[in-house]
């Protein structure tokens, strides 16, 4: 492969990357079985109580999410300083001494 072509998919890799990163996430749908579960009690019975234990699910998935969010985006960058590294100069022969 071409070093030209290499370090391209490398650039276009990092520009996905940020997109992603500062795409605005709908912390509206519940992923969790509890948070399921805490609506439907609040749907069967809405009451102060049920309102609070659905709220304080919520919460608990959007801070679950968001650290899900932070490690996926450590281990890309990760992994990009590794692709980089590695594969920059990929097909340069050093000149001989």
């Amino acid at each position: 492969m071409n070093r030209r072509v290499i370090r391209f998919l490398i650039a276009v890799a990092l520009v996905v990357e940020i997109f992603w990163a500062l795409e605005p996430r709908n912390g509206l749908l519940p992923r969790s079985p509890e948070t399921v579960q805490a609506i439907h009690a609040y749907q069967a019975s809405p009451s102060d109580a049920t309102k609070a234990t659905m709220l304080q699910q919520f919460h608990l998935d959007s801070a679950r999410n968001a650290r899900h969010d932070q490690i996926l985006l450590g281990v890309m960058l990760l992994a990009d300083i590794v692709v980089i590294y590695f594969f920059w100069n990929y097909g340069v022969t050093k000149p001989a001494a």
